[in-house]
Formats: C-alpha cells, structure tokens, sequence
C-alpha cells in the first residue's frame, strides 16, 4: 500500500512542477503584453530577455525562438535603425 502512496505522490508532485513552469511563461507572457499595450518598448526587451534566460535555462526552445522574434520587433519599434 505504501508503494501505491508513494507513487501516486511523486506522479502528483510532477504534475504541479509541470504546471508551475507552465504558468510562469504565461505570466511572464501578459507581462509582456501589458507593457506593449502600453507602448513601452524598453519593458518589453527586458521582460522578453527574462523570457529569454528563464527558456534557454530549461533548455526550451519553442519560448526562446518566440522571445527572440519578439525582441527583433521590439528592437525595431524603438528605433528603425537598431533592427539593421
């Protein structure tokens, strides 16, 4: 019976990890949206490169790509010039 408990604990301890990390991008995410609502560029670059460090960190590729194209455009909403 122990072996049952101790399964269906570290099965639900993987879950929440899962989902924690999963939330974090999506606050981070609506953090970024809020500030480009708000048409603040810089913001957006620091919050993306946290997006940035936080994915490469984890080694997940499908944010770091988002936040890369992410930060090209907000690079170009600053200054045109800075995109080239």
């Amino acid at each position: 019976m122990s072996k049952i408990i101790r399964c269906f604990l570290t099965a639900l301890l993987l879950c929440i990890a899962v989902q924690s990390g999963a939330q974090s991008y999506d606050d981070l995410w609506k953090q970024v949206d809020n500030y480009r609502k708000k048409d603040l560029p810089t913001s957006v670059q620091k919050s993306v490169l946290a997006v940035y460090e936080k994915a490469q960190q984890e080694k997940n590729f499908s944010q770091m790509t988002k936040a890369f194209v992410t930060l090209i455009s907000s690079r170009y909403n600053i200054s045109t010039d800075s995109f080239k």
